[in-house]
């Protein structure tokens, strides 16, 4: 019997694609970029509800979080918005091979009204009415980099630089727009599709490219949950969830 039940479990495994534990009792501390704020809550959320083990999120600009890691912060997971400081971390010996977890896009986000008008988001920002335009710091926010190289690849930059209101991250970006503290802010479309987001109207950017968000497991974690957490985030089952906030 006891026989019986082995080869059941390790079927069940092997069908399941998911190999956690039915309650590992664990906690995980995780830095999150912040453009992903919204999926992750629901993610979190679920993976606690099938493994037992609670994520601890600290959200931030990508850049910042890589540099808290650098000074030793206890993350025991990374969630960065490109691939660029998930790899300096394992070449450095400070983490896992990286894995992409999510692709998201730039958006330009306003709440005004009255641009009807408006197709694109070169029109958007050529509009004489358009004073103050959010972006999330270029140097620290990948969403940002990506919004500034468009801006450049437009000729757009140098003319518009000095209506730029720099956010450090997404979520600032984002909240500007939103506070009408600025005409139109660059955000993630993950932002564009929230309940808020929704209020206003975006532009998409296919000038910026898609953005690929890699993970890594910090090297000083917990590894074993910390790989379970990973393997759960990066399965074929997420993509409609991902879908859902604005991600391939």
């Amino acid at each position: 019997m006891r026989y019986l039940l082995c080869i059941i479990f390790s079927v069940l495994l092997v069908t399941g694609g998911f190999t956690a534990p039915a309650s590992a009792n664990g906690r995980l501390t995780v830095a999150v970029a912040a453009n992903f704020i919204r999926p992750m809550a629901e993610i979190a959320e679920i993976f606690f509800q099938e493994t037992g083990i609670r994520i601890e999120t600290s959200y931030g600009a990508t850049g910042k979080l890589y540099a808290q890691i650098l000074r030793g912060a206890p993350f025991d997971v990374f969630l960065a918005a490109d691939r660029k400081r998930p790899r300096l971390l394992h070449e450095q010996g400070l983490g896992s091979e990286p894995r992409t977890y999510a692709r998201g896009r730039v958006v330009l986000w306003t709440s005004r009204q009255g641009f009807a008008h408006i197709s694109t988001w070169q029109e958007l920002l050529n509009d004489p009415t358009v004073v103050r335009i959010a972006i999330p710091s270029p140097e620290t926010a990948p969403y940002g980099a990506a919004a500034a190289a468009a801006l450049k690849a437009a000729a757009l930059w140098d003319r518009l630089r000095e209506k730029l209101v720099y956010g450090q991250s997404v979520a600032q970006a984002f909240q500007f727009g939103v506070s009408r503290g600025v005409d139109a802010a660059f955000v993630s479309a993950s932002y564009a599709m929230s309940r808020q987001g929704r209020r206003g109207r975006s532009f998409p950017i296919a000038e910026a490219g898609p953005i690929i968000q890699q993970a890594c497991i910090v090297n000083s974690g917990k590894n074993e949950l910390a790989k379970i957490f990973l393997d759960f985030l990066t399965a074929d089952r997420m993509q409609p969830l991902l879908a859902r906030y604005g991600y391939e």
